[in-house]
């Protein structure tokens, strides 16, 4: 008896053809931000599943904001903050992560929830921090980005500490 399908007696070509896909589609979004980004913020971000931008989100936070050369190719040097009132331009964006090196031994985001339309990605994320004084903080932060031409322009944030020093409360905008 003569086998139409060598692969796997009973999957089909095209059955076979979907899985891969399927398993394609799967794996793109683990792959590294600097891999996936390539393709540009808006085509990416836009096809994704909302479980899959949460992932890619709390990706590019994990992985960008302690690395000063993707700093300076996803975010334009026109990039204004506005964090709970205090606007930074792009050079006290940089020394404010200089800031967070400094006084900081680790953060780790959790992002919550993310939703991404035309140019704006709006997400909630957790910031788990520990001081290098060895204290720790959580904030919780609302954060509305805008992207043009690839770019990170601006971003308009409020957040809520949720334990930690009050007096710790301005390390979100903080550039001294």
């Amino acid at each position: 008896m003569m086998q139409k399908n060598r692969i796997h007696p009973k999957l089909s070509v095209k059955s076979l053809q979907r899985k891969l896909s399927c398993l394609a589609m799967s794996i793109i979004p683990m792959l590294p931000l600097s891999v996936t980004q390539a393709q540009s913020w808006e085509s990416q971000w836009q096809t994704q599943t909302a479980e899959q931008l949460r992932v890619s989100v709390q990706d590019f936070y994990n992985q960008t904001l302690n690395d000063d050369v993707a700093v300076r190719r996803w975010f334009s040097t026109d990039y204004i903050q506005v964090a709970d009132g205090n606007t930074l331009n792009f050079a006290d964006f940089l020394k404010h992560l200089n800031v967070l090196k400094r006084d900081t031994t680790s953060m780790r985001f959790e992002v919550m929830d993310a939703a991404f339309t035309g140019d704006t990605l709006a997400d909630r994320h957790l910031v788990h921090i520990e001081l290098k004084n060895g204290q720790r903080m959580i904030v919780e932060m609302l954060a509305f980005y805008r992207i043009k031409n690839g770019k990170i322009v601006q971003l308009n944030e409020v957040s809520r500490l949720i334990s930690g020093d009050l007096a710790d409360r301005d390390l979100g905008f903080r550039t001294q």
